[in-house]
Parts: C-alpha cells; sequence; structure tokens
C-alpha cells in the first residue's frame, strides 16, 4: 500500500495507534530497567507524555496537520514526565516546526520533521548521552534522509529497520546497559511510537512484542561508566543563510573532529548546527565560508553544569519549592525553610504538575529544588512556561536537596543565596536502599528476588539478602573517616526493628559517627542513606 500524503483524519488514526501501540508495550519499557526495583518508569513517563496530547488531539477539529501536530507538541510539553517523556516532547515539537502551516503531511516533510525533531531533542539535552533514545532517533532521521521514496509507508520502514538495528547497539555505547544485559528502553519506546504510527496508516493490527527479544546475558567485564565530565565545554548553537551547495562529506568530517554532540538541520535556505566544541570560534569561521550566519548561540557548559539561574536585583527575595517523594521529607524541607513541597508517590510530576505550584506560590521569585534526576528535565520545561522568576538548581537526589538548603538564608540577597546554594550541593554522599523485584545480574553481582541491593550514583556497591549486611557492605564502601554523620530516612515498607542492628553495624565500621533514622515516606526506595 503506497501513501505519499495524508490528512488530518490520518494523521490522527496513525497518532492514536502510536499511542495504542505504546500503551500495549509498556510493561517491556519498564521491565527493561538497569536495576530490578518497581520503578522501572520509561514506558509509563513516555505513555503519560503521548496518550493524553493525543486525547486532547482526537477531540479537536483541527483544520491542517500542521495545527494538528502545533497542538501535540503543545500538549505534549505539558504531560511531559521524567527523561523520555522530555525528549520525546522536544522530538515532537521539533516536528512540528518543520511542518509550519501544512495542510497534509508528505514524504518529504517527514524527512524534515525527523531532521528537526532529531535537532531539537539533542540540542535541548545539556549533555546527551549517546546509547540512548538520542541515537535511535538520529539513527532514524538519517535513514530517512537516505531514502528518496516518496512512499511514506516506505520511508517509516527504513527508519523502523535502521532504528531495530541501532537499539542492539545501544549496551556498546552505554556501559551500564550492558552490565545490565538490556538494551534501552528509551530508544526502544521510540521505535515502538514510529511503530504504532505506521500501522495506524496501513489500518495494521496492533499487538505485544517479547520482552526477552531485548535481554542479553550481562557483560561481566565492561569499562566504567563516564565520571559526567564535560568532553567539550561550548555548545555552539548556528542557523546559517546558505550561500550555494555545501561539501556535506568534508563538512562533517570537520566538525567530528572537533567536537561531539553534533545535530544539523538541512533546510532549502538554511542550516542549523548545535555542536558541543572547544574550539566555537572556529566552528563559527568555517560555517562562515558557507554562507551568512543569522544567529548563534555560545554557552560555556562549565558555567551552566551546576545552576541555571536569571540575575535578580539584591534587593529581591526568594522562596524555595522542593520537589520530594513523600510525606516525611515534605516536613524535613518545611523545616529548613522551604516555602513549598510538590509530593509524588508511584509517578513522577508532570511539567503541568509543576507550572500550577510554581504560579499558585506568592513568590515571584523561586528556587526550585527537583531532587530527582529524571525531575529535571519536566522542571526545566515548567521554569521555562513559568510567569514567575525560576531558578533551578539540578538537584538529582533528596540528599543534594537538604545539602543546598543548608546554603540558603532568606536574609541573604539573591546572588549570594544561589551561590551558596549552588556550593552545598554535594556536601553529602547518596546511598539508595532498595529490595529487588526479580532475580537479575549486574554485571558480576547477582541479585536475587526479595535481595537488597544499594546503589551508589549508577553502581550496585553490595547486594544480599541481609538488609543490614547490605548497607554495612555498602558503607564499607566509603571512606568514613572524614564522615560526622548517616542519616537514614526510611519508608513506609521499612521495619523499625532493623534500626538498632543498623546503628550497631554503622558504628562498627566508624564508631565517631552519629547515626540517625528519620521517616522519609518514600515509595520505590527501602532506605535513603545521607553520609555527611
Amino acid at each position: 500500500m503506497k501513501i505519499e500524503a495524508i490528512g488530518v483524519p490520518e494523521l490522527k488514526r496513525s497518532l492514536k495507534a502510536a499511542a495504542d501501540y505504546l500503551f500495549l508495550n509498556t510493561r517491556i519499557l519498564d521491565n527493561l530497567n538497569v536495576f530490578p526495583v518497581p520503578d522501572g518508569d520509561t514506558g509509563m513517563n513516555m505513555l503519560s507524555t503521548l496518550k493524553p496530547a493525543v486525547e486532547t488531539l482526537l477531540n479537536d477539529g483541527a483544520g491542517s496537520c500542521a495545527a494538528a501536530w502545533e497542538l501535540l507538541s503543545e500538549q505534549a510539553n505539558k504531560h511531559s514526565r521524567g527523561n523520555s517523556g522530555f525528549i520525546l516532547a522536544c522530538f515532537i515539537h521539533g516536528f512540528s516546526q518543520a511542518l509550519d502551516t501544512s495542510r497534509t503531511i508528505t514524504a518529504e516533510l517527514i524527512r524534515r520533521g525527523f531532521d528537526s525533531g532529531s535537532y531539537a531533542a539533542r540540542s535541548s539535552l545539556l549533555s546527551p548521552v549517546e546509547g540512548t533514545m538520542i541515537t535511535i532517533i538520529t539513527a532514524m532521521a538519517e535513514a530517512m534522509a537516505e531514502t528518496e521514496s516518496k512512499d511514506i509507508v516506505e520511508l517509516l520502514r527504513a527508519a523502523l529497520t535502521r532504528g531495530r538495528e541501532k537499539i542492539f547497539e545501544t549496551p556498546r555505547l552505554l556501559p551500564v546497559l550492558a552490565r545490565a544485559g538490556v538494551v534501552d528502553a528509551g530508544g526502544l519506546g521510540f521505535i515502538f511510537v514510529v511503530e504504532g504510527m505506521m500501522r495506524g496508516l496501513l489500518g495494521a493490527e496492533l499487538g505485544s512484542e517479547e520482552e526477552e527479544d531485548y535481554r542479553f546475558e550481562p557483560e561481566l567485564t565492561v569499562p566504567e561508566s563516564e565520571d559526567g565530565s564535560l568532553s567539550f565545554r561550548y555548545c555552539t548553537e548556528l542557523t546559517v543563510e546558505k550561500n550555494g551547495e555545501l561539501p556535506w562529506p568534508e563538512l562533517r568530517l570537520f566538525l567530528e573532529q572537533r567536537g561531539d554532540s553534533i545535530a544539523l538541520v538541512r533546510e532549502e535556505d538554511y542550516l542549523k548546527l548545535h555542536i558541543h566544541t572547544d574550539t566555537p570560534e572556529e566552528i563559527r569561521a568555517r560555517m562562515a565560508d558557507l554562507g551568512t550566519i543569522v544567529s548563534s548561540k555560545i554557552d560555556d557548559m562549565a558555567e551552566q553544569i551546576n545552576v541555571r539561574f536569571r540575575t535578580l536585583q539584591d534587593h529581591e527575595t526568594l522562596s524555595v519549592l522542593a520537589i520530594v517523594p513523600g510525606s516525611g521529607f515534605t516536613s524535613i524541607f518545611s523545616d529548613l525553610e522551604a516555602a513549598a513541597c510538590l509530593e509524588y508517590a508511584g509517578s513522577l510530576p508532570s511539567c503541568g504538575e509543576i507550572l500550577e505550584v510554581l504560579e499558585g506560590m506568592e513568590s515571584e521569585n523561586i528556587i526550585v529544588l527537583p531532587n530527582e534526576k529524571n525531575i529535571i528535565p519536566a522542571a526545566t520545561l515548567a521554569q521555562e512556561a513559568s510567569s514567575k522568576n525560576v531558578f533551578l538548581l539540578p538537584t538529582e537526589n533528596v540528599v543534594q536537596g537538604i545539602t543546598t538548603l543548608y546554603g540558603f538564608n532568606e536574609e541573604d540577597p539573591p546572588q549570594q543565596n544561589i551561590r551558596s546554594m549552588g556550593e552545598s550541593i554535594d556536601l553529602a554522599v547518596c546511598l539508595k536502599v532498595y529490595q529487588s523485584s526479580r532475580d537479575s545480574r549486574y554485571g558480576s553481582v547477582k541479585i536475587n528476588k526479595q535481595d537488597f541491593f544499594i546503589l551508589h550514583g549508577e553502581e550496585v556497591s553490595a547486594a544480599d539478602a541481609s538488609l543490614v549486611q547490605t548497607v554495612e557492605r555498602g558503607l564499607a564502601e566509603l571512606d568514613l573517616s572524614e564522615a560526622g554523620c548517616v542519616s537514614l530516612y526510611y519508608s513506609n515498607a521499612f521495619d523499625e526493628a532493623h534500626m538498632p542492628q543498623l546503628e550497631e553495624r554503622i558504628l562498627r565500621l566508624q564508631d565517631t559517627l552519629t547515626v540517625e533514622f528519620h521517616y522519609g515516606g518514600q515509595t520505590n526506595s527501602l532506605l535513603i542513606v545521607s553520609v555527611e
């Protein structure tokens, strides 16, 4: 069946099938979690982003595909949750920009849409990581660029073939996946979305895929994960009005030799470039040889990595919004002078939910503490959409959130507050203790169902059938000689009868420590351990 153009009815049918196919396979994505805990949420975050956006579109009378996709983009941003939902929303937004005012969508517009969507997704991230959803989107966009067919179905099939090949390369690109024996769930989720779109256009049956097709034996010895340091310092974005044909192979080689995270959008008259590099002026000079630079932006990522903020006058005051995973943390953050707390349980808060709290706060100047790595994208979107002056301190866990507030003083000038809070973000080490929901293996560490294991960042530092031994072994991996206090924040599932033995074992490691227990009320982890 050959399809060279689609209108609004076909677009709606295709997007509904995409959401349905994602729904049918959400369990697979959630189970392809690197660690065996009941918080694998990639599929749910993507579904929570896409499904309400599609439902809104189905009930709207959009007169053109461009208007329909613009509405989809607006709603996807509003409902965006987690990293996977954020990247999907960014892709949808980039795709919508390529449609302009088009009433119908052709194969050429889909090529442009994927090109623009890939650029938007990659350039929206401060440090894009290969082996993730970004890699799959880029690969599928490249496959479309290499396919000259005017048949939309053939174009989608080419993209899906490339994407399904590339998904099995993600463990090679991202060691944490290789050690867990899984492919990247976000990238697979994007493949499911496109698969659903194609099946919707063809009127083909939707169904569930097999989880085991995306699992393999964990690799016992793979390189350690990156430490998060920046490979290149400057995020450079340029828009160039072309003065002729571009030397694509030479240009690509030039850029690859001078940076990474490269994204190019090739339009009829313009070229848009995003690259991370140490030589932004050299990149700018080379692009100026190809045409007229109409816009440019060079950001020093070393300065942005810890604090993102706007300028305030010294006489203005600040309030703090803390996003917390349980009621116990609401009390803790309130005692530390947070003006408001947004509490969540099983699912991460969406951009719209964060925005609603921000807009309801009395203060016009607000510092947001996301307190979870996967909430930072939604908080970033809320920051951009808010009518308030919102400052984002990218705290990746509640321990970082607590220590940042050690540097907060309502009477201090705003810039001093932001600076001192940023300097306090790493005053403690955070460990998280979980109970495994299934038999699993992470590298050489075997984790049986119901075993306890402890995470330090993205590494399993200990696993055991005994909770007390797991905590003791995890803490033993740290240098406790300079530590003063170990605080254990416990969930509703934690048995308080373990407290005396835990304290005894911790003091056995370092008898000068103070050991404290606090109720956190978090849903996913059994314990959150802070070492100060």
